[in-house]
């Protein structure tokens, strides 16, 4: 054989030939950089079924992407070998290819029926939660159609995005709900779908989809790598029809909320307060409303530490719980007219310190009622804070408010639980969000410098914490 299997690379096994299948081919973005890319990346399986991850870097993109085409079998050779990145993957490897601009790619015609046309690794939906903001490898699912939305639209930074939600079975009966955004929202074809004479049901598989949730609620999203195949006929969809119970198959239609979506120029604005003006707010008429209100993070009060022990899922403070430590950053905020507390959690205190809880958490000397020297850096930084008023400090002499979301300059904001992943390289090695290829530093000078500037300045936010954190 004058090509080697893909299962026989490593790092010192170089100079190698392999014959292989494309089985996804899809570009690395970002949805707050629409029209630029970080490379292209694609999904090979040999004549044995292993599959291995290969990348192209963005400088060689435009020589290399016409010569490559999903479904065709390649002998390549010159290529390099490396370490797989270590989030954001289709599949879980040591090992990954990098093509170059001296890369040999040889379409092969003949002699290939041996190598599959796919390779998935397929997710039970009990298992799906375990994989909740685990962005390491992204997740492959499939399963029976029951109901679609209309297309939505929601700002994702600056920009309109639509977005559909479907809600897809297991044979057990189990649910889970999916958020298709931007291409893939449009690309879903549900014209008919809903007059079908309920005989004919729509298998679907979502290949390469992130985990998240939206209020405690786990659900699927697509990002840049993700891949959609509607009633593909390999086994696995083959036995799963012929193991559906005999029951209506029609899809039912997802109402969504008409409300009109706020562009982030206008939620900024909206509901603005001086620090004056939010102590003399009338709680019982003012409680669920959101305001906005500039200002500088005076210092961060760790009378009651600055972090707290969760669960992972639900963020409910608890006694043990091992390797969950979240952010409880009870800041004080001045802007020239007073004073207050803006309680920042979670994410959304991470994304400001750029390192997760559980990192300084644990670092040697760490204390929990002594500010970490790297949480300092927000003191004395000016934010635009969206708040609702914190009730349960607001009955004792603190006037607080929680922290919904924060934005900077650029009002680029993304939302960790209803927005698309991002393909930010994040210093997290916790889960976190994000989509496929993150950014490596080499990526970075590929990127023009002010760009380079906004991914470094963007603030993200989260959802409001639970109600069982106000209590803590």
């Amino acid at each position: 054989m004058e090509y080697v299997l893909l299962s026989d690379l490593s790092l010192q096994r170089q100079g190698c030939k392999i014959k292989v299948r494309i089985c996804r081919l899809w570009e690395s973005s970002a949805p707050f950089l629409k029209g630029d890319i970080f490379g292209l990346d694609c999904l090979m399986v040999d004549e044995k079924g292993y599959s291995l991850q290969a990348t192209i870097r963005k400088k060689d993109v435009e020589e290399l992407k016409s010569r490559l085409a999903e479904g065709n079998v390649y002998l390549i050779e010159k290529f390099n070998v490396i370490p797989s990145k270590k989030k954001f993957i289709v599949v879980e490897r040591l090992y990954m290819i990098q093509i170059n601009k001296w890369t040999s790619l040889t379409l092969v015609e003949e002699n290939v029926d041996q190598i599959p046309l796919y390779s998935f690794k397929f997710l039970s939906f009990p298992h799906v939660e375990n994989q909740r903001y685990n962005d390491t490898v992204l997740t492959d699912v499939f399963g029976r159609v029951t109901a679609v939305s209309e297309i939505a639209h929601k700002y994702v930074g600056q920009t309109l995005t639509p977005l559909r939600n479907l809600e897809i079975q297991d044979l057990e009966m189990n649910v889970l709900s999916v958020t298709l955004w931007d291409k893939f929202a449009l690309e879903f074809d549900d014209s008919g779908i809903l007059d079908k004479d309920g005989h004919t049901s729509l298998i679907i598989i979502l290949a390469g989809m992130t985990v998240r949730s939206f209020k405690e609620k786990i659900n699927l999203s697509t990002c840049s790598a993700s891949k959609i195949y509607i009633n593909l006929q390999i086994p696995e969809v083959t036995q799963f029809v012929d193991r559906l119970q005999p029951m209506s198959t029609s899809i039912q239609r997802i109402n969504t909320s008409q409300q009109q979506s706020i562009s982030p120029q206008e939620e900024i604005l909206a509901n603005r307060k001086n620090i004056a003006g939010l102590l003399s707010l009338d709680l019982p008429t003012s409680q669920n409303i959101k305001f906005t209100c500039e200002a500088t993070i005076a210092e961060v009060d760790t009378s009651f530490g600055w972090w707290y022990k969760a669960c992972y899922n639900c963020k409910s403070a608890i006694k043990t719980f091992d390797d969950s430590f979240w952010y409880k950053l009870n800041t004080i905020v001045e802007d020239g007219s007073g004073s207050a507390n803006f309680t920042i959690f979670g994410r959304l205190a991470q994304d400001l310190i750029h390192i997760p809880a559980q990192n300084l958490a644990t670092s040697v000397g760490s204390d929990k009622f002594t500010l970490h020297p790297l949480i300092k850096t927000i003191v004395g930084q000016k934010y635009i804070f969206q708040i609702v008023p914190d009730l349960h400090r607001f009955r004792t002499s603190a006037h607080s408010f929680k922290v919904l979301k924060i934005f900077n300059e650029n009002l680029l904001i993304k939302s960790e639980e209803e927005l698309p992943p991002t393909t930010q390289n994040e210093i997290s090695k916790e889960t976190s969000t994000s989509s496929s290829s993150p950014i490596l530093d080499d990526d970075l000078n590929e990127i023009p410098t002010a760009k380079k500037r906004r991914l470094k300045r963007r603030l993200i936010f989260d959802e409001a914490p639970s109600t069982n954190e106000d209590k803590m």
